[in-house]
């Protein structure tokens, strides 16, 4: 064993504002899209409507609600290392293809039922 000092690895604590932004993006963007699509599969909208709408807006702001974070608050990744704008590039391409392919699935359920 060693006595030279363990150098710390905790993060420094966020400010409330961080970690509000951070469960906005994190669950409440998730819960909204979820429930737009629920709301196109149970009213069988095929046709775009304002379901679609909200569901662009709520896609839009989850990925301006990281940006916001990353840039002003000190976000970090799930590994708890700082995270980057490159982090956030690869967060909206990710979201983006998942929710189009959700709405896209969920136009295809209305169709269906």
């Amino acid at each position: 064993m060693s006595d030279q000092p363990q150098p710390d690895r905790r993060q420094p604590a966020q400010s409330p504002a961080g970690c509000i932004l951070h469960m906005l993006w994190l669950f409440g963007g998730s819960l909204a899209l979820a429930f737009c699509a629920i709301h196109i599969v149970l009213n069988h909208s095929v046709r775009p409507s304002v379901a679609d709408a909200l569901f662009a807006a709520f896609l839009a702001g989850s990925i301006a609600v990281r940006y916001i974070e990353i840039r002003f608050f000190n976000g970090t990744t799930d590994d708890g290392r700082p995270a980057t704008m490159a982090d956030l590039r690869r967060y909206a391409l990710r979201v983006s293809l998942i929710g189009g392919a959700a709405l896209g699935a969920a136009h295809l359920l209305a169709a269906c039922l």
